[in-house]
């Protein structure tokens, strides 16, 4: 399964389920758990120069406050030409690496949490080989919702629900709302498609007929555009849709939000 938010994007086992999501596209942090006990966390901040053990000392600081419980804890950072590995261990076993981005000029610290050495760092080698870091578009996916957007965005809220995933999101000019429906095949057992999107998404306009699944509504007034665009994936028996309010027809949804990346 992917996740992403604010531009970072990477793979995860399905048992992973969102913890903390907090943040902007400049500082933030997320953190996924598994029902094992096992841990991923993402903790990003602005930066002008990739970091170095030096640089990075604050946070190493940091790390040990959080676990001055721990009369074990310990530290080990290697530089190397990808960025800063490291090792910790307290109550859980951490391997971490501290990357750059040049273009969103952020640092981020990856990290995955095990309570074996070696559980953490299988878990970091995936996220490693995974990880991306985009502006425009940029990945947002969790719990099975995935879509690539017009970047950056600002979270205004999140419904993570069971059988109901959604994210509303804005930039200046442009408010999009997306959403993951489960059950799709008994939620169109029971009602029309273009009935049923009319409700979920509240945008009432022409209704393009669907083709292989999909489905697009326009309505336009004074006040601006709103169009929803919808999908239906059988495979995974769920609908996406995604809705933009939008004054500028350049901010119009393309079929490309809806792409289900590496899930």
């Amino acid at each position: 399964m992917q996740f992403g938010w604010h531009g970072i994007s990477f793979a995860h086992d399905d048992d992973f389920g969102p913890a903390v999501l907090t943040g902007t596209q400049s500082k933030g942090y997320v953190r996924l758990q598994s029902g094992e006990g096992r841990v991923l966390q993402v903790r990003w901040l602005p930066a002008k120069t990739p970091p170095t053990t030096t640089s990075l000392s604050d946070y190493f600081k940091r790390l040990q406050r959080d676990n001055r419980k721990s009369p074990s804890f310990n530290i080990e950072c290697t530089e190397t030409e990808s960025g800063i590995e490291y090792r910790y261990s307290a109550a859980l076993r951490a391997e971490g690496l501290g990357l750059f981005d040049d273009v969103t000029q952020r640092v981020f610290f990856v990290e995955a949490l095990n309570t074996h050495r070696t559980g953490a760092a299988k878990d970091l080698r995936r996220i490693r080989a995974s990880f991306e870091v985009s502006n425009d578009p940029q990945t947002w996916a969790v719990m099975g919702l995935h879509s690539r957007l017009p970047g950056p965005l600002r979270v205004i809220k999140t419904r993570l629900l069971s059988g109901r995933i959604g994210l509303d999101l804005s930039r200046r000019g442009l408010r999009i709302t997306i959403e993951r429906w489960a059950l799709a095949k008994q939620l169109l057992e029971r009602h029309d498609f273009g009935e049923w999107l009319i409700a979920a998404s509240k945008v009432r306009g022409q209704i393009d007929e669907p083709k292989l699944g999909r489905m697009r509504i326009r309505c336009s007034s004074w006040s601006g555009n709103s169009t929803v665009i919808a999908k239906v994936d059988p495979v995974h028996n769920q609908i996406v849709f995604a809705r933009a309010d939008y004054r500028d027809p350049k901010w119009e949804p393309t079929w490309e939000w809806l792409d289900d990346g590496t899930r």
